[in-house]
């Protein structure tokens, strides 16, 4: 409840202080990043001037901050293993039936400490609907 109240403390201080800020400039917004905007010094542009690359500055930034996140999005489904169109327990018969009112509990045998006989038995005392083993 400590954390929330601190949290909450935190948002209430940055409306304020938003509150204020707007009331203090006159709610003027910044202007727009485009390249008319932009207005470098000669000092600034060193050998760019006289050239047309200052103009690419905001494209270039934008491309690269936009390439980051698609290549972040692709890289985290390509470890996760991620879109998986077919795995074995789509074999299964009474699959369909997990995304109505059923759910499937699914037990890999890869694991070290699987013993078939035991789990079925243990599966069996739990009283479930069916048992099914994926081949795969």
């Amino acid at each position: 409840m400590k954390k929330f109240a601190a949290v909450l403390g935190v948002v209430v201080l940055m409306i304020v202080w938003c509150g204020f800020t707007i009331l203090k400039t006159g709610g003027q917004l910044p202007p727009a990043p485009i390249p008319r905007n932009f207005h470098f010094s000669d000092d600034a542009l060193g050998w760019f001037k006289g050239t047309i690359w200052p103009s690419f500055v905001v494209v270039t930034f934008e491309v690269t901050i936009l390439f980051a996140g698609v290549s972040a999005v692709l890289g985290m489904l390509a470890l996760n293993g991620l879109p998986m169109p077919y795995h074995p327990v789509f074999n299964v018969p009474r699959f369909a039936l997990a995304s109505k009112d059923r759910f499937f509990l699914i037990i890999f045998y890869s694991d070290p400490k699987f013993d078939l006989a035991s789990t079925t038995k243990f599966l069996q005392a739990m009283g479930p609907r069916s048992i099914s083993e994926v081949p795969g």
